[in-house]
C-alpha cells in the first residue's frame, strides 16, 4: 500500500511510546461489502513527534488470536491519520483512502465485540476493547469523539459514536479524517 508521508528508513522517526497513537475510527462490520475485504482501523499521533510504526503490532487480547505485523514503512506525522485496512483494494474496500497497512487475514474486527491493539517493541501504544454495546452498526463504523483524543478516553464506550457520513455504498464513516466525527 501507500505510505502517506512515503520514504525509506526512519528519517529521524522513532517508534511511537504508549499513548502516542491512538485508535480513532474502527469498523467492524461493513455492508454490502465483505468483511474479509472491507474492515478498517483508523490510528492518529496524537505526539508531536514524527513516529514509525514498521515492527509494530496490530493485536487482540487473545494471545493465541489476530496478529498482523507492519512489515513496510509506516511513517506517521504529528497530527497524522493512518488507515489500516483488511485489503489494499480500493474496489473491494469501500475506496478507503491511502491505506498504509493492509493486514488482511492475520486481523480481523469481529462484528460482536473484539480488541485493537497496537503494540511497538514489546509495549502497549494504544488497546480499545470495544463490546457489541458500542456505537457502531451494520454499515456504521464507531468515531471516537473529536474532544476525546486521548489513548485513555478511547477505552469508554461513551467516548465514541457511531459514524453519520456516508463514504462506500452506503456504509458510514470518515476514513481518512477526523473532521466527520462527533464531538
Amino acid at each position: 500500500g501507500t505510505v502517506p508521508t512515503g520514504g525509506s528508513g526512519t528519517g529521524g522517526a522513532r517508534p511511537p511510546t504508549t499513548g502516542e497513537v491512538i485508535f480513532i475510527e474502527l469498523m467492524p462490520n461493513p455492508d454490502q461489502l465483505s468483511d474479509e475485504n472491507a474492515e478498517f482501523c483508523e490510528l492518529k499521533n496524537i505526539s508531536s513527534a514524527v513516529l514509525e510504526l514498521q515492527g509494530c503490532l496490530l493485536t487482540d487480547a487473545d494471545p493465541s488470536g489476530d496478529e498482523a505485523a507492519i512489515t513496510g514503512s509506516v511513517r506517521i506525522n504529528p497530527g497524522e491519520i493512518v488507515i489500516f485496512a483488511k485489503v489494499d483494494n480500493p474496489a473491494l474496500n469501500g475506496n478507503l483512502p491511502n491505506v498504509a497497512f493492509a493486514f488482511g487475514t492475520d486481523y480481523a474486527l469481529a462484528n460482536s465485540g473484539d480488541e485493537a491493539q497496537l503494540e511497538c517493541s514489546g509495549q502497549l501504544i494504544d488497546s480499545v476493547a470495544y463490546t457489541s454495546d458500542w456505537p457502531y452498526d451494520t454499515g456504521a463504523s464507531m468515531q471516537l469523539r473529536s474532544t476525546n483524543q486521548t489513548a485513555i478516553d478511547n477505552d469508554s464506550a461513551a467516548n465514541w459514536c457511531t459514524a453519520t457520513a456516508t463514504y462506500a455504498s452506503g456504509n458510514l464513516g470518515t476514513p481518512g479524517t477526523d473532521a466527520g466525527h462527533c464531538m
